[in-house]
C-alpha cells in the first residue's frame, strides 16, 4: 500500500543561520505565483543570492522549463509536495501531487547546473515529458569543479516519465565531476523511472556518474527504484559509473533496485557492451557492488539484462544474491553468489510488488552494502516475508510483508489475522451465503457477491457487474487488474466479466451447460 508520509515543521524561517556561518534562504512557491514565490523565479534568484537555498513547492501542476546555473558553488534543493494554504510550513511526501511537466516542447523539464561545486538535490516531484537535444531530457542535474571538491547530487523521491534525450539520461542525468581534485557522490533513491528514451547514447531511464580526469571520484548509489520500460543505445535502464580517468576510481552500488522491461538497441557487432537493464563503467581501482537487485526481463542484443564496460586494469566486481538471466560487456564478476534466474512474480499491470508466491521473497543478503532501512514505499526492510522465523531482505525495490492472513465468512464478514474480526461488509442478501472471493486491494479489502457485485471496504458496494444469467449464483473468483480499481470476474461457465470493458464471453464451457469454473489469476 503506498505510503504517505506527512510531515509537521516546527517553523518556517525564510532565513536560516546554518552552523559554519552560511546563511540560507527558503523559498515558497505555488502555481500562479508572483516574484519570489513563481518557480523560475525563485530559482533564478537562488542562482546569484550567494547563499544555500531550499525551494519549497507547492502541490499542482507546473508546466514549463526550469533551469538554475550558478558559479557561486552553493547548494540548492527542491521539495515537492507542500501543502497549499500552510506558506509551506507542512508538506506531504508523495511525488503525484507536485508536476513538473515539459508538454512535449523542446527543452529539459528541469535543469541544475553548479558549475562550482555545491550540492544539487531534487526530492519529491513527478517529472515527465521533456525533450533535450544534449542530456538529461528530464532532470539534468550536475555538480561541477574544475580543481576543487564538487557537491553531492541526490536524486530521490521522484516519479520520472515520458522523457527523452539525444546523448546520455533521457529521464535523469546525474553528474558530480571535478577534473584534478575530488568528485562528489551521486545518489538516487526511491524513484519510479519509466518511459524514457535515449536516442544515441547510454542511461535510457537515468545516467548517475562520478566522473573525473587526473582526481579522485565517490560513490555512486542506486537504492529501492524501479526502472521500467526505457531504451537507448546502451543501459537501456540505467548507466552508473565511479571512474577516474587518470586518479583513483570510486565505488559504484546497486542495492535492491527493480529494473525491467528495458531495452538497448545497439546493434551487436559495433563492439559496444549493450545492457538492456543496465551498464556499469569502472577502471582499475574501481569497485561494483551489486546486490539483492531484480534486473530480470530486458532487451538486448548482447547482455539482455546487465553489462560491464572495464575501462583498464583490472577492477572488482561483486555480484551477490540478484535476479537475472544474463550478462556480458568487457569485464564479469569478481566475486558472486546468491544469484538466480527467475520469474520474479510481479503483481502486473504496471504493478512491481511482488506477490507472495515470489522467489525472490528472502532472497537478498542482510549484509549487502547501501542496504536501505525501507522499501520503496516506506515499509521497513528485513522482515520475515516468508513467515520461516528468520528475518531476510527480499530482492528488489519492494518488501514484502510478513505472511499475515485474512479469512472471508460466508456472510461477508471476514477476519485479518492482524486486526481480528471486521463485520462492516453488508450483506448484499442479508441471510443468505453470498460471499464468494475476497482480494487484497484499493487500500483494504475487496469481496465478490456470488450474483457478481463487488463490494470494497473504501468505497462499498459496486452494482455494476451485470449476472451474465440473471437470478443465478453465477460467480466463482475475482482478481484485480493493477492498481486502479479494475477487477475481473470468472463466471462459472468460463466466461470473464472486466470492469473497464465489459464481458468477455469467448471462453467456451469446458462441458458445455455445467458450471465448470472456479478459479481466475491475470497474467
Amino acid at each position: 500500500m503506498k505510503k504517505v508520509v506527512w510531515l509537521a515543521l516546527c517553523f518556517l524561517a525564510s532565513l536560516a543561520f546554518l552552523a559554519g556561518g552560511a546563511w540560507a534562504v527558503d523559498f515558497c512557491v505555488y502555481p500562479g505565483g508572483v516574484g519570489a514565490n513563481d518557480l523560475q523565479t525563485a530559482l533564478t534568484t537562488a542562482a546569484g543570492n550567494s547563499v544555500n537555498d531550499t525551494i519549497k513547492v507547492v502541490m499542482g501542476t507546473y508546466t514549463g522549463h526550469f533551469s538554475y546555473s550558478s558559479a557561486q558553488g552553493y547548494h540548492i534543493a527542491l521539495e515537492g509536495g507542500y501543502t497549499p494554504g500552510t506558506n509551506c510550513a507542512s508538506r506531504v511526501l508523495n511525488p503525484a501531487n507536485t508536476v513538473l511537466d515539459g508538454s512535449g516542447s523542446t527543452g529539459r523539464v528541469l535543469n541544475l547546473y553548479n558549475s562550482s561545486g555545491g550540492n544539487v538535490m531534487v526530492d519529491g516531484f513527478t517529472i515527465r515529458n521533456g525533450s533535450s537535444t544534449q542530456d538529461g531530457g528530464g532532470v539534468y542535474a550536475s555538480s561541477f569543479s574544475e580543481s576543487g571538491t564538487a557537491g553531492t547530487v541526490t536524486i530521490t523521491h521522484n516519479i520520472i516519465q515520458q522523457n527523452s534525450a539525444y546523448v546520455h539520461g533521457g529521464g535523469v542525468f546525474a553528474l558530480s565531476q571535478s577534473n584534478s581534485a575530488t568528485a562528489g557522490q551521486v545518489i538516487a533513491s526511491d524513484n519510479t523511472i519509466q518511459g524514457n528514451t535515449v536516442t544515441t547514447g547510454s542511461g535510457g531511464g537515468i545516467s548517475a556518474a562520478s566522473f573525473s580526469n587526473s582526481g579522485t571520484t565517490a560513490t555512486v548509489t542506486l537504492v529501492n527504484n524501479i526502472v521500467t520500460g526505457n531504451t537507448a543505445k546502451c543501459g537501456g535502464g540505467v548507466y552508473a559509473s565511479s571512474y577516474s580517468n587518470l586518479g583513483t576510481s570510486g565505488t559504484a552500488i546497486l542495492t535492491n533496485n527493480t529494473v525491467t522491461n528495458n531495452t538497448a538497441t545497439s546493434p551487436e557487432e559495433d563492439g559496444v557492451p549493450d545492457g538492456g537493464g543496465v551498464w556499469v563503467a569502472y577502471g582499475s581501482s574501481g569497485t561494483v557492488n551489486v546486490y539483492n537487485n531484480i534486473i530480470w526481463g530486458n532487451t538486448a542484443q548482447d547482455g539482455g539484462d546487465i553489462s560491464f564496460l572495464l575501462y583498464s586494469g583490472v577492477g572488482v566486481a561483486n555480484g551477490y544474491n540478484n535476479d537475472y538471466t544474463n550478462m556480458t560487456g568487457i569485464g564479469s564478476w569478481t566475486n558472486s553468489g546468491g544469484n538466480i534466474d527467475a520469474d520474479p512474480i510481479f503483481v502486473g499491470g504496471g504493478d512491481f510488488h511482488l506477490r507472495s508466491s515470489s522467489p525472490c521473497l528472502d532472497m537478498g543478503l542482510n549484509s549487502a552494502p547501501g542496504i536501505p532501512a525501507t522499501d520503496f514505499e516506506g515499509d521497513n526492510r528485513v522482515i520475515d516475508g516468508d513467515s520461516n522465523g528468520t528475518a531476510t531482505v527480499d530482492m528488489g525495490a519492494d518488501e514484502v510483508a510478513s505472511l499475515g492472513y485474512v479469512i472471508l465468512h460466508k456472510d461477508g464478514a471476514i477476519y485479518d489475522s492482524a486486526t481480528g474480526w471486521l463485520l462492516t461488509a453488508p450483506p448484499y442478501y442479508p441471510g443468505t451465503n453470498y460471499a464468494v472471493d475476497l482480494k487484497l486491494g484499493q487500500g483494504g479489502y475487496v469481496l465478490l457477491h456470488r450474483d457478481g457485485a463487488v463490494w470494497s471496504s473504501s468505497g462499498g458496494w459496486t452494482l455494476t457487474a451485470p449476472p451474465y444469467y440473471p437470478g443465478t449464483a453465477y460467480a466463482r473468483a475475482l482478481e484485480l487488474v493493477g492498481s486502479n480499481g479494475t477487477y475481473v470476474i470468472l463466471h462459472k461457465d468460463g466466461a470473464l466479466y472486466n470492469s473497464a470493458t465489459g464481458w468477455i464471453v469467448t471462453a467456451p464451457p469446458y462441458y458445455p451447460g455445467t458450471a465448470y469454473a472456479v478459479g481466475l489469476e491475470i497474467r
